[in-house]
């Protein structure tokens, strides 16, 4: 076997409310963001937020709720509070592997 097919998301490190670091899971932003009107997302972990590209949305999808329902998730998560940007793409390009991930951590 050369390769294994799937999703490649990654668990994203966050600040938690302790002071410590919790790591989310991708099926926090499965639960959010799989019930979009959209072509597709994704999740990327920026220095101090995060970014949510969302690929041609329908227009009733509102972008300020999409970003509060993903700081409850995370919230609920364990999660310290964390600045959400969505926007708004034509496509999401594929990575270096070839693959869509859906949530992209940030490497450090």
């Amino acid at each position: 076997m050369s390769a294994i097919e799937g999703r490649t998301d990654d668990i994203i490190a966050l600040r938690g409310r302790d002071g410590g670091n919790v790591r989310i899971h991708p099926v926090v932003f499965h639960r959010v963001l799989d019930l979009l009107h959209a072509e597709a997302w994704q999740v990327r972990q920026e220095d101090n937020s995060l970014r949510v590209l969302i690929a041609s949305p329908h227009i009733s999808v509102n972008r300020p709720a999409v970003a509060e329902r993903i700081r409850d998730a995370l919230r609920l998560a364990g999660a310290a509070p964390i600045d959400v940007l969505v926007e708004d793409v034509l496509s999401i390009s594929p990575g270096a592997g070839g693959k869509r991930p859906l949530v992209v951590a940030a490497r450090h």
